[in-house]
């Protein structure tokens, strides 16, 4: 993966000090920290924009929201950049800690109106087309695999599972946040603190559950999770729909690797099995 180099003329539209610029995880969206500033590319201005409108202002009980930063002229993004407050911090495995969170955010998060581009399929974003089939009644026949390609014979296989499973969620759409695990950093006894906003209009408590599917698929976390936290309002159905979602992400991203697939088809068997018992 390359990486572009900061601008000059970026780190002056935000009044950037002279420090040097040194480059951050994932949590950060692998940009460039400048003093107090870390900068990162923007692939999806209208997102970007308002995810920094939310992050302003939101605030959770519980869980510190990294700020942006607004450019010389009050603007959130400059030249196809945009400045995030930087919060010390690392992504750990303190996974029950981020679903419990996860659920606190929903309940600010709640708060918040739905923009209408959220019901939108954004066709160059392949984690919108892929959030948007997850949800769709049968995401099986949404898609038209290529079996011949390792990746989409994995995903195929276990969306047909999968689909058999889905039933409609009888609970409200609000935002949720569809990167949770990966945006969520600690610093010792701290609270955590999320980085970044991925909004997607979901029910309540699927940030929860993509947590759970995202921790258990990087192997941060054993499938005991899913009973310590049975009591979420249709934990099972939204398990299933965070799982449809890394399906198709896995089939469309051109970065697909077959341990994921190994991780996923695994994923799917701890969730498949709980779900049809209590079916």
């Amino acid at each position: 993966m390359e990486f572009t180099a900061l601008p000059d003329h970026v780190r002056d539209a935000f009044h950037a000090s002279d420090n040097e610029a040194k480059q951050l995880g994932i949590a950060w969206d692998y940009g460039w920290r400048v003093g107090p500033m870390v900068f990162s590319q923007v692939a999806h201005h209208d997102r970007c924009a308002w995810s920094a409108r939310v992050r302003e202002t939101l605030k959770p009980q519980g869980l510190r929201v990294v700020r942006p930063v607004r450019s010389a002229d009050g603007r959130f993004t400059n030249a196809g950049w945009r400045v995030n407050s930087y919060v010390a911090g690392i992504v750990t495995k303190r996974v029950d800690e981020t679903v419990a969170a996860a659920l606190r955010l929903d309940e600010a998060l709640a708060e918040v109106e739905i923009p209408d581009s959220f019901y939108e399929v954004d066709e160059s974003d392949l984690f919108s087309i892929a959030d948007h089939w997850a949800w769709s009644d049968n995401p099986y026949e949404r898609v038209e695999f290529d079996c011949s390609i390792p990746a989409q014979e994995t995903s195929a296989e276990l969306l047909e599972k999968t689909s058999r499973l889905l039933k409609p969620i009888d609970a409200p759409v609000q935002v949720t946040h569809a990167d949770m695990f990966g945006t969520t950093i600690y610093a010792g006894t701290q609270a955590p603190t999320v980085t970044d906003l991925v909004g997607v209009a979901h029910p309540f408590g699927y940030t929860a559950a993509l947590t759970i599917v995202d921790a258990l698929t990087m192997e941060a976390t054993d499938e005991a999770i899913i009973d310590r936290f049975s009591h979420i309002p249709h934990i099972d159905q939204l398990l299933l729909r965070a799982l449809a979602y890394r399906v198709c992400v896995h089939a469309l991203h051109p970065e697909a690797t077959a341990n994921t697939g190994t991780n996923l088809n695994w994923v799917a068997g701890a969730v498949m099995s709980r779900v049809s018992v209590t079916l």
